[in-house]
């Protein structure tokens, strides 16, 4: 058998509180689930923050249906659980250790987290998510084990109340022992469970062994609610005995008891969607709930019956409600809007609660020796039990029979509890009727004597009463008056309050537009002063750019135009003089032919008389000299085709190199002025744009300097290749052709070298130009990033057609160089070959000749002596056409040195045309630097009206009079009037905090609301409590608690004197961040009133 409370022994008597306390009330928000978030039900539920006091729910969409509610402490969503058992259990479990009896149940709908506040997750008991169990259990043991305490033993109990049946937790299944409530007669409201088992655990990880043992036995359901709805209310109980020590030796036992109560929550039945046996287990919590909210309701209205024994769980709650028990009631509500009906009715309930006035006793101590008394009656009852249940000697009745026999011996004993209570009423009332009837007999007879001089007095009275009565009246008339001024001055101050935080939003939005368009001028400005110096760099840059890019440009274009020419007529001059040499030289050779062929026939024709044999000789030697003649012929023709043809070939290549060299002038030229049209345009659009500026480029400009980089090595690279190819080809060349061929690749040599200086110093002046526009352009601006970056695309664009046409033309000049050097190869060739052909033929008919000759002479040596005169002769004349081919061959050597002479001469020429064009191209490019430096940008010529940068003074909060219930509320707490010498007092002490607020150092006010030290440290004023009555009189102030006629001034009071009784504002400074404001709250004079109470701010 548990019992709440031991017996209490004679020789130590419990201690009480010096009064009663209300129960603590604690309301835990959560968050919304997720079935709240998926159907978007909105919060209507919040709080201030984790921890608060103050509760506000929105039952519709308009502001004004907000109702605030006010508890001990009010958790939002954000609280986890060791919050709320820092602020709410860890209290309560000192005094516990204390020897008080402490309760904490969770109250609530259904799907709210009472059991998660309560239990949480017992398989992590240290986590985050463990419980107010739990945490409890492990705080508690850690107490007991710190060594502040003596002896202790710790016993858990755990019930649980299924449809009105109770059940023990703790019990195994075997035991079907039914728990029976019955009243604990050694200590009045304390109930005593039958058959409930006491665990006694050592540690913490004990007790929660047990009670997750006990949980799983607890009845839960999943409803629409809820998924693990509890349908039963659970009690965890806490024993603790202490064993304490006193100074003479004598052991005392101290006890202290935790309740700990989950109770099933409050649910709707067709919103759960509970049926059957779900319904039947709803309909029994809502009827146990249900009663326990009379209960409160009788406390709250302290109702002389409260309907303890209506349901079980208030009557095993009776002594925590109510009774000698601390208790807490934790509230647990849900913040959706479609929870609101339980919402509301889960926290009227808790308000009501508020008020349960409970009488906390700090558990008697028990000495060892009445203990061991106590344990020595119960053994002696129980052996005398056992006795007679082994004797059977006895009275012995059926359970049902006993049950009756309990209940009804229950109620007769309260029915006589009852009956001697009314009798002792009874007799007290009786008592007190005599004493008051003697007393009023006394007071008659005291009334009697003195009724004929208060009759006396009474006429004068009479007098005074109609007096009174009159000036009853102009008091009550102004009392009209004052309370229609008094409402049209609180409506001016309800309209001002409005207008005046109005005007402050404004003026801080206004502050704030300044401040930017402050900050706005001074970027341009920094900004146009670093884009007109990098305009300034970059036009001077460009300038220098076109005069070296025009200059160098047009430098190449002429020279090499001159050059062309040049080679063009040295070459055909060279062809033709070459033709004519050799048409002369075959000219000779034919003539020469002939006359050996006649110098034959005459020898045939002189040496008639010969041999047939020589007949076939000669024969033969005129064959030979018909097929020496076709051989020359054929010769002739082949040198005269070959000749032809390089000359055509040379015609045409030298008329497509010039008319590609024109093209590539004019395309450069208009490249050039591409450039320069698009410069001024853009210039134009820097002028029309005001405060355009360029933004940085760097990774562009790396690119393009790359390119360029690229690009001249390229072309280096591509000019020393075709060094070694010119030089390869003339290696091959005769002597004679070499020294031409060799100046003429000179001359090529300087050109390219010219060239490829030329486009080394434009890439190098590019690279100087680009790297200024990259180091200037990293300051630039953001706003003018598109100008700038077409301007350099449509730069840059031209610059790389620039360089593909120069490098197009150095390759055509290459290929035209190549050409020639490979057609006067061809021409060298054709010549020697021709020659050697004619040499060798004439050598190898000489040979033929010379060998028939001997034949002839073998045969016919006489005839041979005749004609050997004639075969001189023919001798003489051949080796006489030798000699002229070999003058022949002088002349054309003293021919390709005349013609050496003459490029020399032209080179010389080329030289002074080149310093002709350059002075020309000079004089264009200033007349363009000129223009450019005409386009200059317009300035911003400050007018001096804009306004300059200061800092504003203003209030953001002051305080209107309070509300006149508070004001009179107060009054009436203090129950005294205010003299006028301390209304004077106060007002004076008012006006001078005012004069120092302004005449406060303008430092202390700044439009940035930064608190100054000074005023951090400043804390609102306590409200005078100075309230006397002006006569002293005790009759001045009952008339002022009992009538607020007295509170009102008389005609003469409302002009100008103070009010008597009157309990109105008084001026008090408060500073509050940067501002100092007055606040109403003490006494002060009708007069004056509106400069005063009307204060608002500085």
């Amino acid at each position: 058998m548990s019992r709440v409370n031991s017996t209490r022994p004679p020789s130590v008597m419990g201690q009480r509180d010096a009064q009663e306390t209300n129960i603590t009330v604690v309301v835990r928000v959560r968050p919304r689930n997720q079935k709240e978030i998926r159907e978007n039900s909105p919060i209507t539920v919040t709080t201030n923050g984790a921890r608060g006091k103050e509760l506000h729910v929105k039952s519709t969409i308009a502001e004004s249906t907000t109702k605030t509610y006010s508890f001990d402490k009010v958790f939002g969503p954000e609280a986890n659980q060791d919050l709320i058992f820092v602020d709410v259990l860890a209290p309560m479990l000192k005094e516990v250790l204390m020897g008080y009896n402490c309760t904490i149940f969770a109250y609530g709908q259904t799907g709210t987290g009472k059991t998660y506040t309560m239990e949480g997750d017992l398989n992590t008991a240290k986590g985050q998510h463990a419980g107010l169990i739990p945490r409890t259990l492990y705080s508690l043991f850690n107490c007991l084990e710190s060594g502040d305490v003596g002896e202790y033993s710790v016993r858990v109990s755990f019930t649980e109340l299924y449809n009105e049946e109770l059940k023990d937790l703790l019990s195994s299944e075997e035991d079907f022992r039914k728990l029976r409530i019955y009243d604990d007669y050694n200590k009045k409201g304390s109930i005593v469970i039958q058959n409930l088992e006491e665990t006694l655990v050592k540690s913490a990880a004990d007790v929660i062994a047990v009670l997750q043992r006990g949980s799983n036995k607890r009845q839960i359901a999943a409803t629409k609610m809820n998924e693990v709805s509890s349908r039963s209310h659970s009690i965890f109980c806490i024993t603790v005995h202490i064993k304490e020590t006193t100074p003479e030796g004598e052991e005392l036992l101290k006890v202290g008891k935790l309740n700990l109560v989950d109770l099933a929550g409050s649910e709707n039945i067709g919103r759960s969607g509970a049926e059957n046996r779900r319904a039947k287990e709803a309909g029994m919590i809502n009827q146990s709930l249900l009663t326990l909210g009379r209960v409160i309701n009788a406390l709250v209205d302290r109702s002389p019956h409260v309907p303890y024994r209506e349901s079980k769980l208030t009557r095993i709650l009776q002594d925590s409600l109510g009774g000698s028990t601390k208790t807490c009631i934790i509230a647990a509500v849900s913040p959706a809007k479609c929870n609101i009906e339980e919402t509301l009715s889960t926290l009227d309930y808790a308000h009501r609660a508020k008020n349960i006035r409970n009488k906390p006793e700090i558990n008697q101590k028990m000495t060892k020796r009445a203990l061991l008394r106590d344990y020595e009656d119960q053994i002696s009852r129980l052996k005398s039990d056992l006795e007679a249940a082994q004797t059977k000697n006895g009275i012995f009745l059926s359970p049902e029979s006993y049950a009756a026999m309990s209940a009804e011996t229950t109620g007769k004993t309260e029915e006589v509890d009852a009956l001697s209570k009314a009798i002792k009423a009874v007799e007290e009332k009786f008592k007190h009727l005599t004493e008051q009837h003697e007393q009023k007999l006394e007071l008659l007879t005291r009334t009697e004597l003195e009724r004929d001089s208060v009759n006396a007095e009474l006429n004068a009275r009479r007098q005074e009463l109609e007096e009174t009565l009159r000036n009853l009246k102009d008091i009550q008339q102004s009392l009209m008056e004052q309370q229609i001024l008094t409402g049209a001055h609180a409506e001016t101050e309800k309209r001002l309050d409005k207008l005046a935080a109005g005007l402050v939003v404004t003026l801080k939005s206004s502050i704030s537009d300044v401040e930017g368009l402050h900050q706005k001028i001074d970027r341009k400005s920094a900004l146009e002063k670093e884009n007109l110096k990098i305009f300034h760099d970059f036009q001077g840059g460009l300038l220098d750019q076109m005069s070296q890019l025009d200059g160098k440009v047009s430098e190449f274009a002429n020279v090499s135009s001159m050059f062309c020419k040049d080679l063009e007529h040295n070459v055909s001059d060279f062809s033709d003089k070459q033709c004519k040499n050799l048409s002369a030289h075959m000219e000779g050779m034919r003539e020469q032919v002939d006359d050996m062929i006649s110098h034959g026939q005459t020898m045939v024709s002189g040496l008639g008389s010969l041999d047939s044999a020589l007949s076939e000789q000669v024969q033969e030697v005129v064959r030979l000299a018909t097929s020496l003649r076709t051989t020359m012929v054929d010769r002739e023709r082949q040198s005269q085709a070959v000749h032809d043809e390089l000359f055509s070939t040379h015609r045409e290549l030298v008329m497509q190199h010039q008319k590609q060299l024109g093209e590539w002038n004019s395309l450069i030229r208009n490249k050039i002025t591409g450039v320069a049209n698009s410069v001024k345009s853009y210039l134009e659009r820097v002028r029309l744009q005001e405060m355009a500026t360029f933004q940085a480029a760097e990774e562009t400009m790396k690119r393009e300097i790359e390119s360029l980089r690229r690009q001249n090595q390229a072309l280096q690279t591509q000019l020393a290749a075709e060094r070694e190819k010119g030089a390869s080809a003339a290696h091959g060349l005769l002597n004679d052709i070499t020294r031409l061929v060799g100046n003429y690749r000179a001359q090529c040599d300087e050109s390219l070298t010219a060239i490829g200086a030329s486009s080394q110093q434009t890439t190098e002046s590019h690279l100087k130009s680009l790297g200024s526009i990259l180091d200037n352009s990293t300051a630039a601006a953001a706003e003018a990033s598109s100008a700038r970056d077409a301007f350099i695309g449509d730069l840059t664009d031209s610059i790389d057609v620039l360089n593909h046409d120069v490098g197009a033309a150095s390759e055509t000049v290459d290929m035209a160089v190549r050409g020639i050097v490979e057609q006067c190869s061809t021409v060298e060739n054709a010549v020697k070959e021709t020659i050697r052909a004619t040499a060798n033929s004439v050598v190898g008919s000489a040979s033929q000749i010379e060998s028939k000759q001997e034949e002839v002479l073998r045969s016919a040596a006489e005839r041979i002596r005749i004609q050997s005169e004639s075969v001189t002769q023919l001798q003489h004349k051949t080796q006489t056409m030798w000699g002229q081919m070999q003058g022949h061959l002088s002349e054309v050597r003293d021919e390709n040195l005349a013609v050496t002479a003459a490029w020399n001469d032209k080179s010389q020429k080329y030289h002074k045309a080149s310093k002709v064009n350059h002075s020309q191209m000079a004089a264009h490019i200033s007349r363009t630097r000129d223009e450019i430096e005409c386009n200059k940008l317009t300035a911003d010529i400050p007018t001096g009206q804009t306004p300059q940068k200061k800092s504003f003074r203003y209030a953001t909060s002051w305080h209107i009079t309070r509300k006149h219930d508070d004001i009179l509320r107060e009054y009436r707490e203090n129950g005294r009037m205010v003299s006028p010498t301390t209304m004077a007092r106060s007002f004076e002490d008012a006006l001078a905090e005012d004069d120092e607020v302004e005449n406060a150092d303008p430092d202390y006010f700044n439009h940035d609301n930064k608190v100054p030290p000074a005023a951090e440290k400043d804390a609102p004023g306590e409200i005078a409590d100075d309230v006397a009555s002006p006569d002293g009189s005790e009759k001045a102030v009952a008339a002022a608690a009992g009538d607020r006629s007295s509170m009102l001034p008389t005609p003469a009071a409302a002009v100008g004197t103070p009010i008597a009784g009157s309990k109105l504002p008084r001026t008090k400074s408060i500073r509050h961040g940067s501002r100092k404001a007055s606040e109403s709250s003490s006494p002060m004079p009708f007069r004056g009133m509106e400069n005063v109470c009307l204060t608002r701010g500085e």
